[in-house]
């Protein structure tokens, strides 16, 4: 099965083992061992735990746009790093 995240202000995360998918109130769980690719076709926010799920169980991203745009963001202590990176496709 092939996760597709086509709407805007998606919110994709990893919770206990499973890929969360949030959008205001609707949160649905999905086994990554159903899942054979995450195909990307809007803005939506990746947490780097779903990341991280996804390189684990060999699930390969699929982006119908020409790039990636990472934004990598770490706080601790109220000190903030931000990492922007643009990866061509």
């Amino acid at each position: 099965m092939q996760l597709v995240l086509d709407t805007e202000g998606l919110f994709l995360n990893a919770y206990r083992g499973a890929f969360q998918v949030k959008k205001d109130d609707m949160v649905k769980r999905i086994s990554p061992k159903k899942i054979t690719s995450i195909a990307i076709t809007a803005n939506v926010l990746i947490h780097s735990r779903a990341v991280k799920l996804a390189v684990e169980n060999q699930i390969p991203p699929d982006s119908y746009r020409d790039y990636f745009l990472i934004i990598l963001e770490r706080r601790k202590l109220g000190f903030g790093v931000r990492i922007l990176r643009i990866l061509p496709r």
